[in-house]
């Protein structure tokens, strides 16, 4: 059996090559322009998505407080909006108990004249949001086009 040596050049990925007129040469990088700007756009709604799912699970069960009715906890809530250049995405307490979030995160004065205990919860769920958005963003930008 004999070997057979492969050259570099058809070990590289194969692509398809296309002929263009001159004048179809800025329609045609207008259009790739755009599909890649889609792509990027849609990767970022993924990311925000996921890193406000992934944030309101950790933040339900961050906190060393005593809920006692669970209302605190079941008032966090996300929200995302959309447009055509942007996307918002939201993280926070609803319904009334958002009062809480600041004496919680900080501690307070209390009735008997001291300072109550800081519970610190949305600080460092905040921070591993961020870190975590980055590296989806990132992530799901570099893979774009089947790289990697």
């Amino acid at each position: 059996m004999a070997s057979r040596r492969i050259s570099s050049a058809s070990r590289r990925k194969s692509s398809s090559a296309i002929t263009i007129e001159p004048s179809q040469l800025s329609t045609l990088l207008l259009e790739q322009f755009n599909n890649y700007r889609a792509d990027v756009a849609q990767v970022i709604r993924d990311s925000v998505t996921s890193t406000l799912d992934g944030g309101l699970k950790e933040l339900r069960q961050a906190g060393a407080y005593k809920d006692r009715t669970g209302d605190y906890r079941r008032s966090f809530t996300t929200k995302i909006e959309t447009a055509p250049n942007s996307v918002i995405g939201r993280l926070y307490a609803d319904e009334g108990e958002y009062r809480l979030t600041h004496l919680l995160e900080r501690g307070h004065r209390a009735p008997s004249g001291g300072r109550t205990a800081a519970f610190p919860h949305w600080a460092p769920t905040e921070k591993k949001m961020t870190e975590d958005f980055e590296k989806r963003l990132r992530d799901g930008i570099e893979n774009l086009g089947g790289q990697n």
